[in-house]
């Protein structure tokens, strides 16, 4: 079996190529990559340098034709906080998502394996939000309808095996400084300014190692479709703060005006139901959410940051 992943070197590629490694042991791994970046000296893994938003069809099928790829993880995307929910570059994205999809295919590609996101689900709709019936509909941002349109043209694809992984909210070691859970553990280490944040916000968030976890579980089964990679349940942001001030025995200081935002539910999660399906002893504990916590914050100590 030969494999090729994009985005490797990101907070969520890096966990899950490390995973995918060690679950397919007699697989080779084609790293795609867009800079100098590369694992050198690990057996059964090359490294193949690709422009993925210039990438042509030409280009494209000549990559999969010499690789001859069974599966393809697709991570890379546009993920910069300030402005990838609206950026230009989410058509960029889609459109060479979209050369990649139909070339992977055309050379004799198994299985497409693509990262998508919560906010492809209707967030005014009550949740937890499920796979089988919860309005899709990418929320009027770029980045979600992007994302929602690759989902839409896989599924129109007659006779394939894909799988469409919608993560819900992300914490983990790498994450920038500017999203939640790193702006509380800046603020609670290095005593910054403080923070604007709505204390009872429920949102469904998963490390990037249990991200990595349910995306190479579900990747050795037969499923094919749209499915969530998330927690299963909320966690209110002042229990976050809560147990970033008990692992850092720090303080972390609110500031009086509460945070508004765009979005209109108060809690946003996601359901189980298909992983599952398929492992029903699969459980994200309180536990492991904690464990990697602390994992992220011992990266936070380690790179002073």
């Amino acid at each position: 079996m030969k494999i090729a992943i994009t985005g490797s070197n990101g907070i969520i590629g890096r966990e899950l190529f490390s995973q995918l490694y060690n679950t397919y042991e007699n697989a080779e791994f084609v790293l795609i990559i867009r800079n100098a970046f590369k694992k050198e000296n690990i057996p059964r893994v090359s490294n193949v340098k690709i422009d993925l938003l210039s990438i042509n069809s030409e280009s494209a099928s000549l990559f999969f034709k010499e690789e001859k790829i069974d599966y393809f993880f697709h991570l890379a995307w546009d993920t910069n906080h300030s402005d990838y929910l609206v950026s230009e570059n989410n058509q960029k994205w889609e459109s060479s998502s979209i050369i990649l999809i139909d070339e992977f295919y055309r050379n004799g590609g198994l299985k497409f394996i693509g990262v998508g996101s919560s906010i492809e689900y209707d967030w005014k709709y009550p949740n937890p939000f499920n796979e089988f019936n919860s309005k899709l509909n990418g929320n009027n941002w770029a980045y979600g309808k992007s994302k929602l349109n690759i989902f839409n043209y896989l599924s129109a694809i007659p006779n394939i095996s894909f799988q469409w992984h919608r993560i819900f909210f992300v914490f983990g070691p790498g994450q920038s400084n500017k999203r939640l859970i790193p702006l509380i553990i800046k603020n609670a280490l290095n005593n910054t300014e403080p923070l604007s944040v709505n204390l009872n916000l429920g949102r469904d968030y998963i490390s990037t190692f249990e991200i990595a976890k349910q995306i190479t579980l579900m990747s050795t089964t037969s499923y094919s479709g749209g499915l969530n990679i998330c927690s299963g349940k909320p966690i209110l942001i002042s229990e976050i703060i809560s147990k970033i001030e008990k692992i850092t025995q720090k303080k972390v200081v609110i500031s009086p005006n509460e945070f508004k935002d765009n979005f209109e539910l108060q809690n946003i999660s996601g359901c189980q139901h298909i992983i599952k399906s398929y492992f029903p002893d699969y459980n994200y504990s309180e536990i492991n959410f904690e464990n990697d916590l602390k994992k992220t914050i011992n990266f936070f100590y380690k790179n002073r940051l």
